[in-house]
């Protein structure tokens, strides 16, 4: 008998890449609100996060070992300009699936970010505070924090930004670049925000390999602290793309609703202890490469 795994975001970016891989090892289940899923070795139910009673009733149901909540609305701008829809999804269902699995006494992992740090410093540790300069990433912080204070042995990991297949869903990073190039237009990039840039699938594998067996914060990032432009240099080569289509700007160039931090790059040394070993961001993205010319 496989064991159970709960999770939302199943259809999302980083769904995409996690969904293969857990079901080789776990019953999955996934809650859907809006989005369909024709993965046949996924049973999906459909409910709202924010019904606290209904959930409870699928726990019952499902009889879960694990839990999993990766849902949440990451965009900043959209968080900045609708505080309030946005934290009942990033913050109160987060309590809800929290609550539900400390009572239930099942593993709960929950996905945080790397904005959760005010960009003044980088390399950050699990043992550095958090300050975050915009709405996304205060909502992420009280997620955090009340998850770990209604279930205690609940695992955050926070996480980077993400690279992986463009095809996964609407609004992925790889996706934007690409459409931006096809469209013939130039694409400005920051040389001053920096990030510890991962691909997908081996966050997704450090996920699955974490959960049930480690607790508290954990950074889950990739190894390379990158900007946004050193990444868009990457993308080109791997791509074969016109390097010279990317412009140079800095973050006071752009005007957007959200703060943005400068320098997020984290350290995920303690992840590697348990033994996470997430490719460099060329491999991950030549790998996909292969994967779209079959």
């Amino acid at each position: 008998m496989k064991r159970k795994l709960l999770i939302t975001g199943a259809s999302g970016f980083l769904g995409y890449h996690l969904l293969p891989l857990a079901v080789k090892e776990w019953e999955v289940h996934a809650i859907v609100h809006h989005n369909q899923m024709a993965d046949k070795e996924v049973t999906c139910h459909h409910l709202n996060l924010s019904d606290y009673a209904a959930l409870e009733q699928l726990f019952n149901q499902v009889q879960p070992d694990a839990v999993l909540h990766l849902a949440a609305i990451s965009n900043a701008n959209s968080c900045e300009l609708r505080p309030w829809e946005t934290w009942k999804v990033n913050v109160e269902a987060s309590i809800n699936l929290a609550k539900l699995s400390a009572k239930y006494g099942v593993h709960f992992g929950l996905a945080s970010t790397d904005l959760v740090f005010d960009g003044k410093q980088g390399n950050y540790t699990e043992q550095n505070e958090a300050k975050p300069l915009n709405k996304y990433g205060r909502q992420k912080l009280e997620a955090e924090a009340l998850c770990l204070r209604f279930n205690p042995k609940a695992i955050i990991f926070r996480l980077p930004l993400m690279v992986g297949a463009p095809w996964a869903s609407e609004g992925n990073y790889l996706r934007g670049f690409l459409a931006q190039y096809e469209q013939g237009k130039d694409i400005n990039l920051f040389t001053d925000e920096y990030r510890s840039v991962c691909g997908a699938a081996s966050v997704a594998a450090g996920m699955l390999a974490l959960l049930p067996v480690a607790i508290g914060i954990i950074h889950l990032a990739g190894p390379e602290r990158l900007s946004r432009y050193e990444l868009g240099m990457i993308i080109s080569e791997v791509f074969g793309l016109d390097s010279q289509r990317l412009k140079k700007c800095r973050q006071a160039d752009l005007l957007m609703a959200a703060p943005r931090p400068a320098d997020v790059s984290l350290n995920s040394n303690l992840a590697f202890s348990y033994g996470y070993k997430p490719l460099l961001v060329r491999e991950e993205l030549l790998q996909l490469d292969l994967e779209r010319d079959l």
